[in-house]
């Protein structure tokens, strides 16, 4: 018998693919759907934990269930179903903007928006968003918010731009940090090439 079959998850490239439950000792545990099965990792009196490697599934949304054969190939009734998400697919980045209207500024801050077409989370390090006004100058993380990174850029002196942009398309710099989704894949830091 199939005790238990864990909860719904969300995995990706920085996690085992792995789907785990427990049955009963001295059994071979299969999930249909995959033709994947595992025997029981502790081959103890009462329950056993198992886990099946489900690298095969694609990036989508799968119910599982799993059956459990024991040593005299009694084979039990379906367990219960558990959802389990796949994605691997890096998150990126969809908008650089700022609220702040065109115009001359000689001194003061601004805000910068990095927006990625799912949500992640920065985590270490400060990153910063290098600047076309000249220097050195960067825009530096100051939070985030659901899919949107923000960055403060402060005018420095000799610091000119007749439209403030980003640098270059590699102008976002982790800076020691961690930029990723709920699945654990790293951001892709790229941005879009700027017009002439």
């Amino acid at each position: 018998t199939i005790l238990s079959t864990g909860r719904e998850k969300t995995i990706g490239e920085k996690m085992f693919k792995n789907f785990k439950s427990f049955a009963m000792r001295s059994s071979l545990v299969c999930i249909p759907l995959i033709s994947a099965c595992g025997s029981i990792s502790e081959p103890s009196v009462g329950t056993g934990a198992w886990s099946v490697d489900t690298s095969l599934l694609s990036d989508t949304t799968h119910s599982l269930t799993a059956k459990a054969t024991d040593a005299a190939t009694n084979t039990s009734d379906p367990s219960t179903t558990v959802g389990i998400t796949v994605d691997t697919a890096k998150p990126s980045v969809t908008n650089v903007s700022s609220p702040i209207p065109d115009g001359t500024y000689m001194n003061g801050e601004f805000l910068i928006n990095v927006t990625f077409g799912e949500i992640v989370t920065v985590t270490g390090g400060t990153p910063y968003l290098e600047l076309n006004s000249g220097g050195s100058s960067v825009a530096t993380y100051v939070g985030s918010s659901g899919s949107t990174l923000n960055f403060k850029y402060i005018v420095g002196a000799g610091d000119t731009s007749a439209d403030l942009d980003y640098d270059a398309i590699d102008s976002l710099k982790l800076n020691g940090a961690t930029v990723r989704d709920v699945a654990l894949n790293d951001a892709d830091l790229t941005l879009a090439i700027k017009d002439p």
